[in-house]
Parts: structure tokens; C-alpha cells; sequence
């Protein structure tokens, strides 16, 4: 993706500040995917451990008799370095978002207002537990519960937990997903509220373009639109307008930028048409 960024900046010079901006963004977003990543698979290889340990009984006695709820107490106490890990992901985003709005604008960035500490700002300690919660604890919980009911109906206990390990091993990639597509959604409202902090009222959608790229992001990329263009865009996925992108895994950004920047960084004006074929594409 940096490579594909880098590319289209040497295509188009006026681009390459945006461009450069959205590269840092993309490595913000991947480094804090990859912490979370790794802090899962600690959390659920440490479970599948205390599983095997045959003196280890009472987690044993806990998972065979406990219901779906005291599982996920358990694993939120496992994955609290995951989902703080996330939240750090977020802070920085936050900081990011308001120094390209800073630059963009040609103002201070302390005018903006907002810092790392600010965070609930733009989302709340309970979005972020419930999306945690139902993205990540409750499936990994399900899978750990269900092997086990498995176990006690007469499957091997060391069947059970093979079982559980390549469950949990497969649920990884899904949770990362999910983060990955939230910590994006983050992204966009981040850069959002800074850009409406000083004054900034032209999208532009940018990110890389190959053979990944979805139809839907292909008939916006490079292209500028009104706040009013943004708002009816919908790829039927992962929501509306700015928050939404292309969908699942999305690469792409929307970049704030004032009218008189459009010609000097030679981006051209996207169209209603424009719109609605990314609509009637999808997030396929």
C-alpha cells in the first residue's frame, strides 16, 4: 500500500503532501492492527495452554460448568492489553488527523482544540467496550463453550481443545478484521472533526489504486466532493457517507482540503454520477 501511495505521488506532484499524509495515517493504522494482532494470539495461546495443563483443573471446572457470561469475563480480563492497544491505535490517529488538518488549513495545531486525551471527543468508553464485547470476546467465548459442551457429551478433552485452538486460531483473523475496519471508521470521523474544527469543506478520496481496489472506491479515488456528494454515499457494508468507505479491510481515506487547493494539486470534481455508480456497486 506505502509503495502504491508512493507511486501516484510521483504521478502527481500536487499530490504528494496528501499522499504522504495519508501513507503516515495508513502506518499508524497498520501498526496498531499488528499490536492488537499479536496481543490476541498471546491472550488465546495463554487459554490453550491453561486448557493442557493437566494440574490445572479449576480453569478447566470453570469453562465446563461456566455460563457464556463468566466466559467473557474471563477472556476481557485475557484481552485487556488488546483492546488497550486499540484505544492507543485511536489516540494516535487522533493526533495524526490533527496535524493534517493543521497543515492542510495553514493554522496552528494547537488551535484545534483537541488531544489524545480528548478521545472521548469522538467516542465513547462504552462504543469501545461494546464493540470489543461483540466483535471479539463474545465469539472467542461461543467457540471455547461450545468445544467444551462437545468434551462433556463425550469427545476427548484433548480433542476439545485442539478443536478450540484452531477455532480461536481462525477467530483471530475475523477480530483483526473487525478492528482494523473500526479503527478505519475512527480514522474518518477523526479526520473529520478536525477538518470541521478549521473550516475545511471539499473530500477528497484517496488511498491506493490496483488490483484490490474495489469498484465502489474506483469511481471516487482521486476525485473531490461536496460534503452534501459525500453524504448519499452508501456501499451497502459498512455504513454511510464518510464513515463507511469502501467496506471490510477498506485502504482509502477521504483527505480535507479548501476549494483554491483543488487546482494546485490537480484533482478533478467528482460528480453525482460518480456517486451512484459507487452505490450501485457495492462494497462487493
Amino acid at each position: 500500500e506505502a509503495e502504491n501511495l508512493r507511486v501516484q505521488a510521483r504521478e502527481n506532484p500536487g499530490l504528494r503532501d496528501q499522499i504522504r499524509a495519508g501513507r503516515e495515517r495508513l502506518a499508524v493504522e497498520d501498526g496498531s492492527v499488528d499490536s492488537v494482532e499479536a496481543a490476541l494470539r498471546k491472550a488465546f495461546a495463554d487459554i490453550v495452554e491453561a486448557l493442557k495443563d493437566e494440574s490445572n483443573s479449576a480453569v478447566k471446572r470453570v469453562i465446563l460448568t461456566a455460563s457464556l457470561a463468566d466466559l467473557e469475563r474471563l477472556l476481557g480480563d485475557q484481552l485487556s492489553e488488546a483492546q488497550r492497544a486499540m484505544v492507543r491505535g485511536m489516540a494516535d490517529l487522533l493526533v495524526t488527523n490533527q496535524e493534517l488538518a493543521a497543515a492542510t488549513a495553514q493554522v496552528p495545531a494547537g488551535t484545534l482544540g483537541l488531544r489524545s486525551s480528548s478521545l472521548d471527543i469522538l467516542v465513547s468508553t462504552k462504543d469501545i467496550e461494546d464493540f470489543w464485547r461483540g466483535k471479539v470476546i463474545m465469539p472467542a467465548a461461543s467457540i471455547i463453550k461450545e468445544s467444551f459442551v462437545s468434551a462433556a457429551a463425550g469427545e476427548t478433552l484433548n480433542t476439545a481443545i485442539a478443536r478450540t485452538q484452531d477455532q480461536l486460531d481462525t477467530s483471530v483473523a475475523r477480530a483483526v478484521t473487525a478492528v482494523r475496519t473500526n479503527l478505519a471508521s475512527f480514522d474518518r470521523l477523526a479526520a473529520e472533526q478536525s477538518a470541521v474544527l478549521v473550516g475545511l469543506d471539499i473530500r477528497v478520496y484517496l488511498g491506493p489504486l490496483d488490483s484490490l481496489t474495489r469498484t465502489f472506491c474506483r469511481w471516487l479515488i482521486n476525485k473531490a466532493f461536496t460534503l452534501d456528494q459525500v453524504a448519499e454515499l452508501d456501499n451497502g457494508q459498512t455504513g454511510p457517507g464518510l464513515w463507511g468507505g469502501g467496506g471490510y479491510n477498506c485502504r482509502h481515506r477521504w483527505v480535507s482540503v479548501r476549494e483554491p487547493m483543488l487546482e494546485r494539486m490537480g484533482i478533478k470534481r467528482g460528480s453525482d454520477a460518480d456517486i451512484e455508480r459507487a452505490n450501485l456497486a457495492g462494497a462487493r
